[in-house]
């Protein structure tokens, strides 16, 4: 089954989209959580900016498309879906900085006699 999509201001024909059941959002979800928890065949960080920050190249270089896009199935100003064009790049380029800044902290356990001798290590994950 398709979705048409059309254009809310001119009720032009935008395109279409194929309509999908819930149980594949479901298994698309589950597999992304799947390759979140994989933690042994993730690409190392300078990879995943790289791939960001590719994906913020392209956005960059479809910026009239993608910024039409945006007017013509929202129906809005072009002048604002541009702006929202440039923020999404903005938030690609943040993604890919936060990569590098995704660290831990050493806390002293032997704040209590338990902890003697101990030191834990946290790490921050989105």
């Amino acid at each position: 089954m398709m979705l048409k999509v059309t254009n809310p201001y001119s009720l032009a024909p935008v395109g279409e989209i194929a309509l999908r059941q819930w149980s594949f959002a479901d298994q698309w979800l589950d597999a992304a959580l799947r390759l979140h928890r994989d933690r042994e065949n993730r690409p190392p960080a300078h990879r995943r900016i790289a791939i960001l920050e590719k994906a913020a190249s392209i956005m960059r270089e479809r910026f009239d498309a993608l910024a039409h896009g945006i007017a013509d199935e929202g129906g809005k100003p072009l002048v604002d879906a541009r702006v929202e064009v440039e923020r999404a790049i903005d938030g690609v380029r943040l993604a890919a900085s936060e990569v590098a800044a995704l660290h831990g902290r050493e806390i002293p356990m032997d704040l209590t006699a338990a902890g003697a001798g101990r030191l834990a290590f946290t790490m921050r994950e989105p």
